[in-house]
């Protein structure tokens, strides 16, 4: 996996810590795009194949608090770190652990998009 910073790289994965939010924002799209009605869902699993989600963040905050925000051209994800506590640590003590993620939109005709997907990699603590 070439994702070696926090946040999105060019390819769509995503890296995030476990000891501090993250908060992602995708956009600017031209203004003529108006996604505030839009609603959409950023779900982890373990592997593609998984068929239960380890973490589902809608509009809706969970608990914690994480949430998706929609807006006129810019689309934001916040993963706070207690969401992010309850992702497995990998088997190495030393390695990051590595999920897969997928986010889609829904507008408001309820047509469902898939805006991106990748691997998501969730450090244990502080990335230097």
């Amino acid at each position: 996996m070439s994702c070696t910073n926090l946040g999105f790289d060019d390819y769509g994965n995503l890296r995030c810590s476990k000891s501090a939010d993250t908060e992602e924002n995708v956009g600017p799209f031209p203004s003529a795009y108006d996604l505030s009605d839009y609603t959409g869902t950023f779900v982890v699993r373990e592997t593609a194949a998984s068929a239960s989600a380890l973490l589902t963040v809608t509009i809706t905050p969970t608990a914690e608090g994480s949430a998706l925000s929609f807006g006129v051209s810019y689309l934001t994800l916040l993963l706070k770190k207690a969401d992010l506590q309850s992702l497995p640590d990998a088997d190495d003590p030393d390695d990051a652990w590595t999920g897969v993620y997928e986010w889609t939109l829904t507008d408001p005709l309820g047509l469902e998009t898939r805006l991106v997907s990748g691997a998501i990699t969730v450090e244990k603590g502080v990335v230097r």
